[in-house]
């Protein structure tokens, strides 16, 4: 398990989280990126997301089947993960997973995140450190190094997300901590 921090404190579960999925890498044509998806995703039975990703590259000139980027990133949210992933032919380029504003139940904003991965291969492709702030992660996903032709990948990512509860929750258990405390103090008496 690699990750930024410790996973958080459970209890918090994502309502739903706004998330940008985005492809970018370069061929003989130069730099490009690809808009995989943008938009809101909420929790639901089975995958919440799984969004076909294609492109013919070229390479010295030459464009074929061996130079497509042709696969599939999902995105599954339940609890208080998101897991993430792409499935498929590999080209070289950066899978960038970004999710923005997450509802959590109990409302409150992220305080840590850890990441855990699988399908990562040397020399095939990297998992992509995320940073994140009290709303936002950003920079999740992968480096598909792609330098075999037509290379198939199927790798994912998992984020915890670690929330602190909105301060009228915490104002509610404080005052169940003062109301234990006056009630012992009235039973020592």
């Amino acid at each position: 398990m690699a990750g930024l921090a410790p996973a958080g404190r459970a209890g918090a579960t994502i309502l739903s989280v706004g998330a940008a999925i985005t492809f970018s890498g370069s061929d003989d044509g130069g730099a490009y990126s690809i808009d995989v998806f943008s938009g809101p995703i909420s929790p639901g039975p089975g995958l919440d997301l799984n969004q076909h990703l294609f492109r013919q590259n070229t390479d010295m000139g030459f464009h074929g089947p061996s130079n497509q980027l042709d696969g599939f990133a999902t995105v599954d949210v339940v609890g208080n993960t998101i897991t993430v992933g792409f499935h498929g032919q590999a080209q070289p380029g950066s899978l960038n997973f970004d999710f923005k504003n997450p509802a959590l139940s109990p409302d409150g904003q992220i305080t840590d995140v850890g990441t855990s991965t699988a399908g990562v291969q040397s020399g095939v492709n990297l998992a992509l450190k995320p940073s994140f702030t009290g709303s936002s992660v950003t920079g999740m996903g992968f480096f598909l190094l792609g330098f075999q032709p037509g290379t198939n990948v199927s790798q994912t990512a998992t984020l915890t997300l670690g929330a602190i509860p909105e301060p009228s929750t915490f104002a509610l258990v404080l005052s169940g901590v003062s109301l234990t405390a006056a009630l012992r103090r009235r039973r020592a008496s």
